[in-house]
């Protein structure tokens, strides 16, 4: 006797969860905006010169709750460090583009990547300024060291020809970004009163000559080169 035919299988909906598998789900929308509203409220502080806004400041500017702040960040101070964050994004993508369109290094690019830096710092000078001066002053100046050296390793990590033999690329890039950032933070705190081209120029002028030379066909030769 012939065995039935089974029925077809019907089109899997692959929009359906498999049973046991975790069910993704897009990110709420809402904590990026709640985020946002923090960092804003707390930045509009900064610039109003209150350095060291607490809690209860910050929640009445962003307009929301203690509880949600606290289910974002840990503290005030911890609000500080994305704000520096995010005051270098882009940067290097910025400088490492502009080398492509000009086929290397050139005085041009130098000269334009310390312009964009100090650019930066002018920019946001309203809200580093209180944080270089108030009680949180030594934990926003690593900050902003870390966050301007990850920047610089980033590009000489596009670059590993230029350095010399023996040069830690982390270690160079730390002391690079104490340099500067102290140059700048006087800069925009006003303990050096100058203006911007000055300040781009002795930037440029404090690099090390092997990251401040345009590019030339006799690179610094590494371990073992002659």
């Amino acid at each position: 006797m012939p065995h039935p035919t089974p029925p077809p299988t019907p089109p899997r909906d692959t929009d359906a969860a498999t049973p046991g598998s975790p069910i993704l789900r897009a990110p709420d929308p809402r904590t990026a905006r709640t985020r946002a509203a923090i960092v804003t409220g707390y930045s509009k502080l900064l610039r109003e010169g209150n350095c060291d806004a607490s809690v209860r400041e910050v929640v009445a500017e962003a307009g929301i709750s203690r509880a949600s702040f606290y289910t974002h960040f840990s503290s005030v101070d911890e609000v500080a460090l994305i704000l520096i964050r995010d005051m270098f994004v882009g940067l290097a993508d910025t400088h490492l583009a502009e080398h492509i369109r000009l086929g290397g290094r050139t005085n041009e690019s130098v000269r334009g990547g310390q312009e964009r830096l100090a650019d930066a710092f002018w920019q946001h000078r309203d809200t580093l300024r209180p944080l270089m001066e108030g009680g949180q002053a030594s934990a926003a100046y690593i900050e902003i060291v870390r966050a301007f050296s990850a920047t610089i390793e980033q590009l000489l990590g596009h670059e590993p020809e230029r350095m010399p033999a023996g040069i830690d690329p982390y270690v160079a890039s730390v002391a690079i970004a104490n340099t500067l950032v102290g140059l700048l933070t006087a800069w925009v705190t006003g303990s050096i009163e100058t203006d911007r081209d000055t300040i781009v120029t002795h930037l440029i002028a404090m690099l090390p000559a092997w990251v401040s030379q345009p590019d030339s066909p006799a690179p610094h030769p590494r371990g073992g080169e002659n």
